[in-house]
């Protein structure tokens, strides 16, 4: 078998997660059909919050996220069309982030040093348990024995 074009891990190197799309997962239940015939599964993309506002503004396409890189920005704002996948940004891109758009995740926590992202997460998440505590002599040798039943 060949390997995938396109992972996770790959997609995590790269200078484009950096820039637009932080985390990219495939969606549970949204699928679209390509003008060929082929039914591809569709997928969650988390943007930074500046390649969404450029979206937003009409600087970037939120079908193909042409133009949300700042460094290679779309020829104009808000086009007829976009130039790489023809999508009609001037007419059907407010309507589709209306519709697509879920919101800021306020918890999302960007490029940060990992000191930072643990204390984060230990916050976030910690529970602490209860204690154990040990009633016979844990320096013994051989494994532990229970006491033998009366009766």
């Amino acid at each position: 078998m060949s390997e995938p074009i396109w992972t996770p891990e790959r997609h995590r190197e790269t200078a484009f997660s950096r820039t637009v799309a932080l985390d990219v997962e495939p969606h549970e239940s949204k699928a679209f059909t390509t003008p060929d015939g082929r039914t591809m599964q569709d997928c969650k993309i988390t943007l930074t919050v500046e390649a969404a506002e450029r979206m937003w503004q009409g600087y970037a396409c939120a079908r193909c996220l042409e133009g949300a890189d700042p460094r290679y920005p779309l020829p104009e704002r808000n086009p007829k069309r976009c130039p790489c996948c023809g999508f009609e940004i001037e007419r059907l891109q407010r309507v589709l982030l209306e519709r697509d758009f879920t919101g800021h995740d306020p918890d999302m926590v960007g490029a940060l040093p990992v000191e930072r992202e643990m204390e984060y997460l230990e916050r976030k998440h910690f529970a602490p348990k209860g204690l154990v505590s040990v009633s016979r002599d844990i320096s013994s040798d051989g494994p532990p024995t229970l006491p033998a039943e009366e009766g």
